[in-house]
């Protein structure tokens, strides 16, 4: 006995009435709009036909792609999660501000003033808040940043120059870590050399090392040494 299909105006088939109606629905609608390129740029979103025929899984895919892409974004850069957030919302509000006024005309737009100037002082006190947090948050993570450079100057500030051996040392660690593409450790490889030279002094050396590289990359870099070159280090 024959499957029984469902079959659009344009001849596309379905298994059941629902999609089929929904798809009519969809193609309808997307045929009066300029679909963007970020979406032509998706499986399926070549066309309006294969948009409204995949439209549920398309949009499934885009959720998951904004959740993914806001959950690193809150891990990596909160601050500037929070103020495109708060830049969305300042723009849903002028929309709805804009409909609202259309909808009801001039007869409310005193009282709908009043309200929005109500809003507005809100947020404009939450404006404040929320720089003044941003000011502390980086406030903080300076200070961060100044004791642990201050810890990685503790280890050198005292150090005495080790002479010809630990110049050998720290050159071929050099010449090993440039094989293995390690720029970062071979930059601080050759300061160490340079150091137990006597061609740089303790804050010669600390000045130029955080200058050629980040706070991050000194420590990662320090814990190594700790646990291997101690003894030709400082």
């Amino acid at each position: 006995m024959p499957k029984q299909v469902w079959q659009a105006e344009d001849g596309t088939q379905f298994e059941n009435e629902k999609d089929c109606l929904l798809y009519e629905r969809f193609s309808k609608e997307l045929c009066k709009r300029a679909i963007p390129q970020e979406i032509r740029n998706l499986p399926n979103g070549e066309t309006s036909h294969s948009i409204a025929k995949n439209f549920y899984s398309i949009l499934s895919s885009v959720h998951e792609i904004v959740s993914f892409l806001e959950s690193v974004e809150l891990i990596v850069a909160p601050n500037e999660k929070m103020i495109r957030e708060r830049k969305e919302k300042e723009k849903q509000d002028l929309e709805v501000e804009k409909d609202y006024e259309t909808k009801y005309g001039e007869g409310l737009k005193a009282l709908k003033w009043a309200e929005y100037e109500a809003k507005r002082e809100l947020e404009k006190k939450k404006d404040q808040q929320d720089k003044l947090l941003e000011r502390k948050m980086a406030f903080l993570e300076d200070e961060v940043i100044r004791k642990r450079k201050f810890k990685v100057w503790e280890k050198i500030k005292d150090s005495e120059p080790k002479g010809p051996m630990a110049v050998g040392y720290w050159e071929e660690l050099h010449s090993r870590k440039v094989k293995l593409n390690d720029q970062n450790y071979a930059k601080l490889a050759t300061l160490f050399k340079k150091f137990h030279e006597g061609k740089i002094k303790n804050n010669e050396f600390d000045k130029e090392l955080n200058k050629q590289l980040s706070i991050d990359e000194i420590c990662a870099i320090y814990r190594d040494i700790e646990f291997n070159h101690k003894e030709f280090a400082w």
